[in-house]
């Protein structure tokens, strides 16, 4: 299996982020839009080409103070970021740190977890979208 690819920035990415790819350009993965599908190694701006890292490791990952065995995950608040805090209720799995400096890239499918039973219904009197207000959905 191929690990490393080749696409082109749709913004301007800094080295390290984790990266989605949309209309086939590639973007800072946000979680409540999409999924990471790999890490580029260097900053890029728009409009031109980089490689996209999907699997392997890393080895002295510039990120600070790596937890041994922690799992990492896409950050909630912050696109492109990675946090060793398991997001709610929508979370994916980027990789696993074997030391404090070297990650093992293990990319998981984007996950939202069900706060409800299948085939429960929610009923609910306030006016805010159930995109926000549950994590997932649409009017």
């Amino acid at each position: 299996m191929k690990n490393i690819f080749t696409a082109t920035a749709g913004e301007n990415i800094s080295g390290y982020e984790w990266v989605m790819l949309t209309a086939g350009e590639l973007f800072a993965a946000d979680l409540s839009t999409g999924q990471a599908i790999g890490v580029i190694l260097g900053n890029v701006t728009d409009g031109n080409q980089v490689q996209v890292i999907m699997t392997g490791s890393i080895i002295n990952y510039p990120e600070e103070g790596l937890t041994a065995g922690a799992t990492y995950y896409l950050d909630e608040s912050m696109p492109g970021a990675m946090t060793d805090t398991k997001p709610s209720p929508v979370s994916q799995i980027l990789g696993y740190a074997l030391t404090a400096g070297d990650l093992l890239i293990h990319i998981g499918t984007r996950i939202v977890e069900q706060q409800f039973a299948v085939g429960a219904i929610y009923v609910s009197t306030v006016s805010t979208n159930p995109a926000t207000l549950l994590g997932y959905g649409t009017w």
